[in-house]
């Protein structure tokens, strides 16, 4: 009994520690605009102590610093011009069960753009991390599970600009937060059936995790190409972002921020509740990330994906500005910054 209460004291002294962390950290990001290391791994502790009851607090509060502002109505999407009632179903959908797959799927003609525009930009391999190769000429032959573009050589691309100041996607974030969204990162990668020595996955992301790189957040995914059991599915945990304290998924989380087997994931929540998304080219999963997830390796047909971290505050991890040159940005962005520059903040025009 002793042990215990050592323990409980221990906890309890680390999460006050971790607390006054991360209430200096918001402070200093709030002066600064940068954010410190220890203070964000603070917040990952306690989201972890928590059940994720102190990120969501943390959330709110953060929200709190960015007066929610209208997303221009005269704007059309080229997604789908949403009604308020859909936005609040489809937020509804992603709060119970931590993601939504939107039923419409994206124009084949973006996706394919999409895809040129991968093959014509630098990437970066996952396992050499300083260096910059072209996709066209190791697709065929690759020597890494994953192939990062370029977010400065994204950015440039108007397709990629329509895409960013689409109101569709701020319409939902802004619900869900419930604050003014700010557009964290435009990301578009390849994922090859390349298997490595002693391939584990890890580096990858396709191994169950959580992320936790801000408090609160959407991530918005879009398979460029039709996406089988062999290419590689995206996986969900369903409920998996909503988890009770001395729950089974509790005791995953007390773990860390690290990887969960399949097996512990099919024990805490069940086979049923593991979600692999199959789908055509241009599907959209809108999705909370805070929830265990992992992208499968893909075995015969390597998979292209394009996504979006949509955010209420830019409190968490290190991050960089995105250089986007004056001379290559559509009116379409510019009307957007202007509109609110707080969702653009990121991103500096030169």
């Amino acid at each position: 009994m002793q042990i215990i209460q050592g323990s409980n004291t221990r906890s309890k002294v680390r999460n006050s520690i971790d607390l006054c962390l991360v209430a200096f950290g918001v402070f200093y990001h709030c002066v600064t605009k940068k954010n410190l290391t220890a203070s964000y791994k603070a917040m990952i502790r306690l989201h972890c102590a928590t059940s994720g009851r102190h990120t969501l607090i943390l959330g709110k509060i953060l929200g709190m610093f960015t007066r929610s502002t209208t997303v221009s109505p005269h704007r059309k999407s080229i997604v789908k011009n949403l009604t308020s009632l859909e936005v609040k179903d489809i937020c509804k959908k992603i709060n119970s069960d931590g993601f939504y797959i939107f039923p419409e799927l994206i124009e084949p003609a973006i996706c394919d753009h999409l895809i040129a525009l991968a093959r014509h930009s630098r990437s970066v391999p996952d396992n050499e991390p300083d260096t910059l190769v072209s996709i066209k000429t190791i697709e065929n032959l690759p020597s890494s599970k994953i192939y990062r573009m370029c977010e400065e050589d994204l950015v440039k691309d108007e397709t990629v600009q329509q895409l960013m100041s689409d109101k569709f996607f701020f319409e939902i974030t802004k619900e869900y937060l419930k604050s003014t969204p700010i557009l964290c990162s435009v990301k578009l990668w390849l994922s090859t059936t390349f298997k490595a020595p002693q391939e584990t996955g890890d580096k990858e992301a396709q191994i169950f995790h959580f992320d936790m790189s801000r408090a609160r957040w959407l991530n918005y995914f879009v398979y460029l190409s039709d996406v089988d059991e062999a290419s590689g599915p995206h996986c969900y945990v369903k409920g998996s972002n909503n988890i009770e304290k001395n729950s089974p998924g509790h005791e995953l989380l007390k773990r860390g921020y690290v990887r969960i087997s399949d097996s512990d994931i099919e024990r805490s929540f069940g086979k049923e509740n593991i979600v692999e998304m199959m789908g055509k080219k241009g599907t959209l999963i809108i999705e909370d990330t805070r929830g265990f997830h992992k992208g499968k390796s893909p075995i015969s047909n390597s998979r292209f994906m394009f996504e979006f971290v949509i955010s209420n505050s830019l409190f968490g991890g290190k991050y960089s500005k995105v250089k986007i040159e004056s001379k290559n940005i559509s009116e379409k962005l510019k009307e957007a910054i202007s509109d609110s520059p707080k969702t653009f903040q990121i991103y500096s025009i030169h």
